[in-house]
């Protein structure tokens, strides 16, 4: 009989450490690292410039720059929309636009919003296609639903691109 307590008391320890190391050991690992990370960030303020962490910035924020589109080239993501729907065997209606700026004053926003009809997986791919691109689409908000008995869907979807005030 004290056998049988003694096997459930070291079984429910047992589980209690497993139970304890799956769910906190990762979240301390994520913690340590944000610390970490802040850390970093603020002796680099501090005004140690030239770190390899700066630099590592720097590069990126200018190939991201690279990457952007100009504003006066709105008609051309427009464009790059409807050909990775058509690709995807999507239709796109009413597809409407709206400017605005950013934070950062040489870059602004342009959000596009439309619906398309077609089958799940051209939506996918469509998706797929926009997160893809070579320009810098950010997908917002998408709403799906389906529009008949058969396989047709209808995706309302909200996308921004970031672009350059050249």
């Amino acid at each position: 009989m004290i056998k049988k307590y003694i096997f459930a008391a070291a079984s429910i320890i047992i589980i209690n450490l497993i139970f304890f190391y799956a769910f906190t050991l990762s979240e301390k690992t994520k913690a340590d690292a944000a610390l970490f990370n802040a850390a970093a960030l603020a002796k680099a303020r501090s005004g140690s410039a030239g770190t390899p962490s700066i630099l590592k910035f720097e590069k990126d924020l200018s190939e991201f720059y690279a990457m952007l589109s100009k504003k006066k080239e709105t008609a051309g993501l427009m464009r790059e929309i409807d050909y990775a729907a058509k690709a995807a065997a999507l239709s796109i209606q009413d597809i409407s636009y709206a400017s605005e700026k950013s934070d950062v004053s040489d870059i602004s926003k342009i959000s596009f919003s439309f619906s398309a009809d077609g089958e799940y997986s051209g939506i996918k791919n469509f998706m797929h296609r926009l997160e893809s691109s070579k320009s810098f689409f950010v997908i917002e908000d998408a709403a799906l639903e389906k529009t008949s008995a058969n396989e047709k869907m209808k995706l309302k979807l909200k996308v921004s691109a970031y672009v350059k005030n050249e």
